[in-house]
């Protein structure tokens, strides 16, 4: 099968998909839905189109976990240290100053050669940075691929989108700049990786599941010109709006994955069709056997190798 990363590719309805504490946790070799761990998952919902009803779901989860590995840090200035650092984020926004947090992993590499390449996964609802992590081996996969792996906290909270409520979201993927305080999030880390003087901000990647997924389409899009390409997992364009992709900065590498039982699989197939005719190389696999969640893998495959496939892809994209 040809990738996407190394060849390229060929009245909107607005859609937003949604899903609801969409945390994924890991019982090796295979992902479980696990509660005990703190795995629940609410399915999804789509946003309805004027005069349907509204589609609902809830769900409820807290994702715990440690990273792989030693070495913990805090730093808030400096380079960037092998394994496992925590850092502090102030985010301009709306007037004031957030502060949002992000988990980085770090090869060993990173304090040896001049720049490395760099990506920024998210996790679905309901997650956290480290059980993400854990779940899809992602410490490993730093080390492994030699990428350093942000991990940036989502914070859950209610998401407002024109009229629309939108309850236990991490990552708002629909409004505008102004409204929007993980967009700002995602400006101020990009800024703060290329402040360490470790990472090649030429060489930047979106990897997200679920919600996240919907997060990392989002910057695929709005944020071309800074990112080389796009993991989406789960999930699809959050407008369904083929229109919108024609505004892009440029036309950057996408590779979707969808269960083939996931609520979301027709909206995956419909943006694979959309980031096509807008020009876009776009991987649709569709994975037998699998739903939303957990992490979609086939019987024989397991999330962290996956994944590491996945990410050591993005890596072939050209800057």
């Amino acid at each position: 099968m040809r990738s996407p990363f190394v060849a390229v590719g060929g009245a909107a309805t607005m859609v937003l998909g949604v899903a609801v504490a969409c945390a994924v946790t890991v019982d090796p070799p295979d992902l479980v839905e696990d509660p005990d761990a703190g795995f629940s998952d609410g399915g999804g919902f789509v946003f309805p189109g004027e005069g349907e009803g509204e589609g609902e779901g809830e769900g409820e989860g807290e994702g715990e976990g440690e990273g792989e590995g030693e070495g913990e840090g805090e730093a808030d200035t400096g380079t960037l240290n092998p394994g496992r650092q925590s850092f502090s984020v102030d985010v301009a926004f709306g007037g004031a100053t957030v502060t949002r947090t992000v988990v980085i992993f770090s090869p060993s590499t990173v304090d040896r050669v001049p720049l490395v390449p760099a990506v920024i996964a998210l996790h679905g609802n309901g997650d956290t940075p480290d059980a993400f992590a854990t779940a899809l081996g992602l410490q490993a996969t730093a080390q492994a691929a030699g990428v350093v792996i942000a991990v940036p906290a989502g914070r859950n909270r209610t998401v407002r989108f024109d009229t629309f409520d939108f309850p236990g979201i991490d990552w708002d993927a629909y409004n505008e700049l102004a409204q929007n305080e993980d967009l700002a999030f995602m400006d101020t880390l990009v800024a703060r990786l290329a402040n360490t003087g470790d990472v090649d901000t030429q060489r930047l990647h979106a990897f997200g599941y679920s919600q996240g997924g919907f997060m990392s389409f989002r910057l695929g899009i709005d944020r071309a010109a800074t990112f080389d390409s796009a993991v989406v997992v789960a999930a699809g364009d959050p407008f369904d709006n083929a229109a919108r992709l024609t505004g892009a900065a440029r036309d950057i590498p996408f590779v979707l994955r969808v269960g083939v039982n996931d609520s979301f699989l027709a909206l995956a197939r419909t943006s694979r069709t959309n980031l096509q005719t807008a020009g876009h190389p776009v991987l649709l696999t569709e994975v037998p056997g699998a739903g939303h969640a957990p992490f979609p893998v086939a019987l024989t495959e397991t999330a962290s190798g996956i994944t590491r496939d996945l990410i050591s892809g993005q890596l072939l994209a050209p800057p």
